[in-house]
């Protein structure tokens, strides 16, 4: 029998581990690399370990044990093997970072930047606090969908500079990574521009990141350190 990865659910291999996030739960799963192993020949597109990490995999998950870890994981809503609220648990596919956006703020802030910066940090804000990270989510994804695409770097480079003047007046950037991103997102398709929000997982020891970029271009962050994480969800 097949599984899919249930909609609300990402995964990704990193080092010896693979690592799922349920955005409807806001939470992290760890899976060894022999659990991985396993998953990989049952669940559609569940990615595999590097082979490098092989020796580490400890003993094959098999029979009973994976049988158990398959229940577990239905009755968490983690896998399903209804099509229609399933997906193949395909590895997240982003440009990889190289370089940090230049910017320059060429004009002077405007009633309607702070006006949009509030609403922007606001709307985040509630849907994080009340709804969830799923709901933020939801949020981000049908206002970048309402974008036509197509925007020059120094259109997108003013609005992010406006975005990090406004920034001080409502938050810190540091220890505020997923907020900060969310916003920025949000404000931007406010000037009919998009940018791509990345949530990246490390493991030994594990620590999650979130970022925003536009192609190679790492727009609230540096490249050196995003690299750090393996992206899990990329909206």
């Amino acid at each position: 029998m097949t599984y899919l990865l249930s909609q609300h659910v990402y995964v990704c291999a990193t080092g010896p581990q693979a690592v799922a996030l349920d955005v409807k739960r806001d939470r992290y799963i760890g899976f060894t690399g022999a659990d991985s192993e396993a998953l990989a020949a049952v669940v559609k597109g569940w990615p595999s370990c590097d082979p490098k990490y092989t020796h580490l995999a400890g003993p094959p998950t098999c029979g009973a044990a994976l049988e158990k870890l398959l229940s577990e994981m239905a009755s968490q809503q983690l896998l399903t093997m209804d099509a229609r609220r399933g997906k193949e648990a395909a590895c997240t596919d982003v440009d990889r970072p190289t370089h940090v956006l230049h910017r320059e703020l060429v004009r002077s802030i405007r009633p309607r930047d702070v006006r949009r910066f509030v609403v922007a940090c606001a709307s985040v804000a509630v849907r994080m606090r009340l709804m969830g990270l799923e709901s933020a989510l939801t949020s981000i994804r049908r206002a970048k969908s309402h974008v036509v695409s197509g925007h020059s770097d120094a259109e997108l480079a003013e609005v992010i500079e406006i975005f990090d003047q406004l920034r001080p007046l409502a938050f810190t950037q540091r220890d505020h990574c997923l907020f900060d991103s969310f916003a920025l997102a949000q404000f931007t398709t406010m000037y009919g521009l998009t940018v791509t929000v990345v949530i990246g997982v490390q493991t030994s020891p594990f620590a999650a990141h979130c970022w925003a970029q536009q192609g190679t271009l790492v727009l609230n962050d540096e490249p050196g350190h995003v690299l750090k994480y393996t992206p899990i969800l990329v909206l």
